[in-house]
């Protein structure tokens, strides 16, 4: 008994009945739904019987579980909503995308109208026109010191016109064309501007050195310059206007150093004064009449 029990050809014998009598009752049960849903289909009275015999049956049922699957609907409900809620807030992201990218954009225009403002206050002369002009290329390098910008002689730029910026004195446009001009910026070792300093106005020259600092030089001996003093334009010798800011004294002495006001390696805005200086035109009245007399 104990080796047929542990055989296994005999535990398929005694399995094998139990699956016929499942199969044959899955059968019956498919047989009948599919009489149920033809007679159905008939409106044969014995369905109609059933069903109405059923129907209260079933509608306690279904109330009775209604309860206890009341939790289960709610949370259906909830995962919608947040199914709901993740499309929304993908849509949201993209709107805060879209409207960072404007709020950057605004920044910028905010920016660019304060400068356009400051240079407005810059130009405190008003008997010296100028035209506000955008920097659109940077031609510095080791031996010069130069942006070009975007306006020229259409415009009533020429080769000596002042440039400065919300901050001060940039530099001086040495080559013009109808649409654009270079501007050698103060920082060069080609430029010269004649300068004051301090309360007492000591006169000097402003060097550059193609560096970020100008060198003072022709200061006199007994001058009480001092570092915080304010450097600005002289007006002698006619090609800059007078008092225009030019830096601050950051070392004293017979050559003092000065740090400009304005940051050249970062110009966007410029102005050009229309500055006619009383030189520039004497040259050019000498340029006219020799061009005559060869004539």
């Amino acid at each position: 008994m104990t080796i047929l029990r542990d055989d296994t050809f005999a535990r398929r014998g005694r399995t094998a009945p139990r699956q016929r009598y499942v199969s044959a009752l899955v059968f019956a049960l498919i047989f009948l739904s599919i009489a149920l849903l033809v007679l159905s289909r008939l409106n044969h009275p014995y369905v109609e019987a059933m069903r109405s015999a059923v129907t209260p049956f079933v509608a306690s049922v279904l109330s009775t579980l209604a309860v206890p699957l009341a939790p289960l609907r709610d949370l259906s409900g909830r995962l919608d909503q947040i199914v709901v809620s993740q499309d929304e807030l993908k849509r949201l992201q993209a709107e805060n995308q879209a409207l960072k990218s404007w709020e950057f954009r605004a920044r910028d225009l905010e920016r660019q109208v304060a400068a356009l403002s400051d240079l407005a206050r810059v130009a405190k002369q008003p008997e010296i026109p100028f035209v506000t002009a955008r920097v659109v290329a940077d031609a510095t390098g080791p031996f010069a010191r130069s942006v070009v910008i975007n306006t020229g002689s259409a415009r009533g730029v020429k080769a000596g016109h002042p440039v400065i910026n919300a901050d001060g004195l940039v530099g001086r446009v040495v080559d013009v064309s109808a649409n654009a001009a270079r501007v050698l910026l103060i920082s060069d070792i080609n430029l010269r501007v004649p300068v004051s300093v301090g309360d007492a106005a000591e006169r000097g020259i402003a060097v550059g050195d193609n560096g970020a600092v100008l060198r003072v030089k022709h200061l006199r001996r007994e001058s009480k310059v001092k570092a915080g003093d304010v450097a600005a334009t002289s007006g002698r010798g006619g090609l800059f206007p007078r008092a225009l800011r030019i830096g601050l004294i950051e070392m004293a002495g017979e050559t003092a150093t000065l740090r400009p006001f304005a940051n050249l390696n970062q110009l966007d805005f410029v102005s050009v004064l229309l500055f006619e200086s009383p030189v520039l035109s004497l040259a050019a009245d000498q340029q006219v009449r020799a061009g005559r007399q060869r004539q």
